[in-house]
């Protein structure tokens, strides 16, 4: 019986020893791959990157908050540029511009925290019709789109006697006004508005559709409709909708600052602030 028990564990020893000799064959062998990180030259740089830097781009001009930045669309070579104070001033679009006229002056408005003028767009018919569209808050409970026109004896600048509102939007609070008009590829203005302000929208503006805070608008400039100095695009997303303002494009923004036209694909882009 002695001798059985030292052969089974000779037998078991054997087993377990080849077992481990076929593990350690199977087994793969770590091998050291290269950090994606370490790719490239040896100073860590990336061929492709590139350096942007910063340059003033008119050194001999100054302004007082300026606050959008548009190019005519009649090929004047101008610049235009809104100041929150309530003035729009142009200049030759060249490097060693080192004076400004004004384009036009909306006289004391309110610029009270985030108010004043916010924006402004050119009609895409600008260099016929002589139509530009600025939105301002010539008091502080209330947000307007107005369009103005060129002067006729001096088409160099604005008539500020030529004022249209267009739209007019209460305001609750002094700040998250918005304020960004664009035409898209359509033909259409798009205007941007704030939710009216208030921490954490405790109006609830954003939410409420009836109103035209916290929203993108959509509406048509060339036509008009029953009391209204423009119109509402039948294809608008909300159109007859029983809890909707129908100038609604988009709707739920907290203060949709700035915003811009993709050219190549049409999309609209939008910096909720």
């Amino acid at each position: 019986m002695k001798y059985l028990r030292i052969v089974s564990l000779a037998i078991v020893t054997f087993y377990f020893l080849s077992c481990a000799d076929d593990n350690a064959v199977d087994a793969e062998v770590p091998t050291e791959t290269e950090d994606p990180q370490d790719q490239g030259d040896d100073d860590g740089q990336n061929d492709d990157e590139e350096t942007i830097t910063l340059v003033n781009a008119f050194p001999n001009l100054s302004f007082s908050q300026p606050l959008d930045l548009q190019s005519g669309n009649n090929n004047s070579n101008k610049i235009y540029v809104a100041e929150k104070k309530g003035t729009i001033k142009v200049f030759e679009n060249n490097p060693e511009a080192s004076t400004t006229e004004t384009f036009l002056d909306l006289g004391n408005i309110a610029t009270t925290s985030e108010q004043g003028l916010l924006g402004f767009a050119f009609h895409p018919n600008f260099s016929s019709n002589g139509f530009f569209y600025v939105f301002y808050t010539p008091v502080s409970s209330v947000a307007l789109v107005s369009r103005f026109t060129v002067s006729q004896t001096d088409p160099r600048l604005a008539d500020a006697d030529s004022e249209l509102v267009i739209l007019e939007i209460p305001q609750p609070h002094t700040n998250h006004n918005g304020g960004q008009l664009a035409f898209g590829l359509d033909g259409y203005l798009y205007i941007s508005v704030g939710d009216g302000g208030g921490a954490g929208d405790t109006d609830g503006n954003a939410q409420n559709r009836a109103n035209l805070l916290g929203t993108i608008l959509r509406i048509d400039v060339d036509n008009t409709q029953v009391n209204l100095n423009y119109s509402i695009p039948p294809d608008n997303p909300f159109v007859d909708g029983p809890d909707f303002r129908s100038e609604i494009n988009a709707y739920g923004f907290r203060n949709p600052w700035r915003m811009s036209f993709d050219t190549q694909t049409g999309k609209l882009w939008t910096g909720d602030v």
